[in-house]
């Protein structure tokens, strides 16, 4: 059974918010609230506490209660904060407006009163108990995310890593570009740092030799990307020819134990289909040089483990 997640006041989502907008459409550039909900849906969402009416009607006039009561239900539920009240979909400001005892056209010149707006999120954040994501926050979102990396580089599960340490920390999600430079710089650091714990067990000679592995040759192949190549169909040359990438493998240093540290076998096996993509391209020798010591070794340990891993082969 699923667990609901918590909103930032601590309360169970009784409906998701993703699966609650129709159509559904990939997150956009620039923060843009959806183009409606299910009917059923908007009750769970929007609908206003005890607590959130009282609040709402210390606003001065109609336009004003109006615009808070949005601005807060809307920060509960998606958890980022509106520019301008009036983008929220027609029946979601029907519903909020219907419990305050307004109407729609109440709302109308409250985006042109930036300075109300303001002070309405400020009241929205302490009612709620979040915070918008400061400097000091980003740091520790960069930190978070660095340790991940070593399980895994995919950019989506990064994503959803940030958004779940963002919720735990009850804190309104960033804009768009922000939550995305903030993924890419995170990855990039630490693969950087992965690398460099990789490469310092090396000796200059096993790097030139892992090096060597993505030069290519006068055909243009690089031997990295001829041992890539998927045996023909079974015969005894063929076999053959898999022994002698084996032993090509196996020749290959460090031959000795390396420490991966906290690097995953499913993030080596992330930094083999590195690899595995190159060679379709026939661009192997196009991998960053701080890459290649441990992308290499990624793709050279899974291929032997792929090769007979218990093979005897002998070369002739």
């Amino acid at each position: 059974m699923q667990v609901p997640k918590q909103s930032p006041t601590g309360t169970p989502e009784r409906t998701s918010r993703r699966q609650a907008r129709q159509p559904a459409q990939p997150r956009p550039s620039a923060r843009a609230a959806p183009v409606s909900y299910e009917e059923e849906d908007i009750p769970a969402l929007f609908t206003l506490s005890a607590e959130d009416l009282v609040l709402a009607r210390t606003a001065r006039t109609r336009r004003n209660q109006l615009g808070l009561a949005l601005l807060l239900v809307w920060a509960r539920s998606e958890r980022w904060l509106l520019s301008d009240p009036a983008t929220v979909p027609a029946d979601v400001i029907s519903f909020v407006a219907r419990q305050l005892d307004l109407s729609p056209g109440d709302l109308k010149g409250y985006a042109s009163r930036r300075a109300t707006r303001s002070a309405h999120v400020d009241v929205v954040c302490r009612h709620l108990g979040v915070r918008s994501l400061g400097s000091g926050d980003q740091e520790r979102l960069v930190a978070f995310l660095e340790a991940k990396v070593a399980q895994t580089g995919d950019a989506a599960a990064l994503r959803e890593a940030a958004e779940d340490w963002i919720l735990r920390e009850r804190l309104l999600e960033p804009a768009e570009a922000t939550l995305e430079r903030l993924v890419t710089h995170a990855r990039a650091e630490a693969e950087e740092r992965l690398f460099v714990s990789f490469s310092d067990q090396l000796t200059e000679a096993e790097r030139a030799a892992l090096d060597a592995l993505c030069e290519p040759g006068e055909d243009g192949e690089s031997t990295l990307a001829a041992i890539r190549v998927p045996p023909r169909a079974p015969s005894g040359s063929s076999i053959r020819a898999e022994c002698r990438k084996l032993a090509t493998i196996r020749a290959v240093p460090p031959r000795r134990s390396v420490n991966w540290g906290e690097i995953t076998a499913n993030r080596r096996r992330q930094w083999a289909r590195v690899v595995r993509r190159l060679y379709a391209r026939r661009s192997v020798a196009t991998l960053q040089p701080s890459a290649t010591p441990s992308s290499a070794p990624s793709s050279l340990f899974e291929l032997r483990r792929s090769l007979t891993p218990s093979s005897r082969c002998s070369t002739p």
